[in-house]
């Protein structure tokens, strides 16, 4: 059974790079570092057994270089940051798998990062963009 739905809530949405120090961050070379909170919001029908729900900030570069065949263009990804949560939100055993009710399930985050990630960005020829993302794994998909 799949979950009704996982939202991912930003306490903010834009977050400015040059903002203050987090003071439990460790300095980096300009010794400033920005913290990005929200919550993950996880709506289940039905009860079900949940083995970890993970986290991540992911962040890519895509440029669009034109080419002599202009209906190929040459692209340039580069990831620009993968950063995972950790430990993730929800951690079973190895032996053992976590019982959530049905219902919502409300599991706040936190990430510390860099201030030297580039600024987003949509171009005529790429973007830059970051995101959030959430995988949810679950036990044998039977009911007990």
């Amino acid at each position: 059974m799949k979950p009704t739905a996982i939202r991912i809530h930003l306490d903010t949405p834009n977050i400015h790079i040059y903002g203050e120090q987090h003071p439990d961050s460790a300095p980096t070379s300009s010794g400033r570092q920005v913290l990005l909170a929200g919550t993950v919001e996880l709506q289940l029908r039905t009860a079900m057994r949940i083995r970890s729900l993970g986290l991540s900030f992911f962040g890519e570069q895509i440029i669009r270089v034109p080419s002599r065949n202009a209906l190929a263009p040459h692209t340039n990804n580069k990831c620009l940051a993968d950063i995972a949560h950790d430990p993730p939100l929800l951690q079973s055993s190895a032996d053992n798998t976590e019982r959530y009710a049905a219902g919502t399930h409300w599991l706040p985050f936190q990430f510390i990062m860099s201030e030297d990630l580039v600024t987003s960005a949509v171009l005529s020829f790429g973007h830059v963009r970051y995101a959030v993302r959430a995988q949810l794994v679950v036990s044998a998909l039977r009911r007990t």
